[in-house]
C-alpha cells in the first residue's frame, strides 16, 4: 500500500505525481489503523509541496504504474459476510481488518442471528480437521472458530 499526491488537471486523478510513500503492508492493519498512518504521512506529503514552492522548486514527476491503477466499488453486503465455507482462515482475517471501524467488523451468522466479529488472527496451533468450517470449536479464553 501506498499514497500518492498528484498535480491536479483536467481529468479526475489524472495529474502527474509529485510525491509518493509506500508501506511495508503488515498482517494487523485494519482499514482504520491505515486511515490513520495515511493521514500521518499525507502531512509529510503537505510540508514536501510546501517546501518546493516556498523554495521555488520545480517538481519532479514520478511515473505512473496506470496498470497497477484500480477504482474500487462500494462494498456491498455480500462483500462483508464471512463464507466459512469458501474463505480460508487468512481472508476471513483481511476481511475482518478490512472492515474496521467502519463497518464494525464483518458480519458473520450465528443461529440465524447476525453477529459482527470485530478482531481476529489465525491460530496455527490449533488442529480440528473433523469440524466443518465455521464450527464454535473452544470458548475458554477466546471464540475459536475451525476454518
Amino acid at each position: 500500500p501506498g499514497i500518492t499526491i498528484h498535480l491536479v488537471n483536467e481529468k479526475f486523478d489524472d495529474g502527474h505525481i509529485i510525491w509518493m510513500k509506500r508501506i511495508k503492508r503488515e498482517s494487523y492493519f485494519s482499514y482504520g489503523i491505515l486511515e490513520q498512518y495515511f493521514r500521518q504521512l499525507l502531512v509529510e506529503g503537505v510540508v514536501f509541496i510546501i517546501q518546493h514552492i516556498a523554495q521555488h522548486k520545480n517538481f519532479v514527476s514520478i511515473p505512473k504504474e496506470i496498470s497497477k491503477s484500480a477504482y474500487q466499488k462500494r462494498p456491498e453486503l455480500k462483500d462483508i459476510i464471512i463464507n466459512w465455507h469458501t474463505m480460508t482462515a487468512c481472508q476471513i482475517v483481511n476481511l475482518i481488518n478490512a472492515c474496521n471501524p467502519w463497518n464494525k467488523g464483518a458480519t458473520a451468522f450465528y443461529k440465524g442471528s447476525e453477529v459482527k466479529i470485530i478482531d481476529a488472527y489465525v491460530n496455527e496451533t490449533t488442529k480440528h480437521e473433523n469440524s466443518p468450517p465455521g464450527t464454535i470449536i473452544e470458548t475458554t479464553d477466546t471464540l475459536k472458530v475451525a476454518c
